[in-house]
């Protein structure tokens, strides 16, 4: 949605997962969730409603009816280059470069994240990205930002590092704390 600048209800959207996932609850299925690979697969066959999941929940209900024993043997490596490869898609690196100009820490803890999470495994990487990110948060906590806002050549306050005699105009200093 963000992507073709639609207007998503988050609201809904939990409370349907919520509702499915309930439902699931009581019947004995699998947890209901929002699939972003299968998300990225539906984009890139340019399908733009909901009627191509209904197609897709019934092409996965064919093929474990009628074709799951052909499928039986098929090694997990092939179907984790699957998944990764629909997922290597869902990186946007435009955002990525966005987060590295305005933050070069927060560029660093979601490059790092990545990595851990692919170099020993989903469960352990978000959790050593979380308590990074904790440890971030505190020591920035700690050590704020101090800057002094000065007008731009386009009449926009900038904020520049506060340091000693710097002033907004000349008798005037307008202090940020962040």
């Amino acid at each position: 949605a963000e992507r073709y600048h639609e207007t998503v209800d988050t609201n809904a959207d939990l409370l349907g997962i919520a509702a499915a996932n309930a439902a699931a609850a009581f019947s004995g299925a699998f947890v209901v969730n929002g699939s972003p690979t299968q998300t990225a697969m539906a984009d890139r066959a340019g399908t733009r409603s909901q009627f191509a999941q209904i197609v897709f929940a019934v092409v996965v209900v064919v093929v474990l009816l009628f074709f799951s024993r052909f499928l039986q043997y098929l090694p997990h490596c092939i179907l984790a280059s699957i998944v990764f490869t629909i997922a290597v898609g869902l990186i946007n690196l435009k955002t990525l470069f966005s987060i590295r100009r305005e933050s070069p820490g927060e560029f660093a803890l979601a490059v790092f994240t990545a990595a851990a999470v692919v170099l020993i495994g989903v469960e352990h990487g978000i959790l050593v990205a979380v308590a990074l990110s904790l440890l971030r948060h505190v020591r920035h906590s700690y050590r704020p930002h101090t800057m002094i806002l000065v007008p731009g050549e386009d009449g926009i306050w900038v904020p520049v590092p506060a340091a000693p005699g710097l002033q907004t105009a000349p008798g005037l200093i307008v202090y940020r704390f962040g």
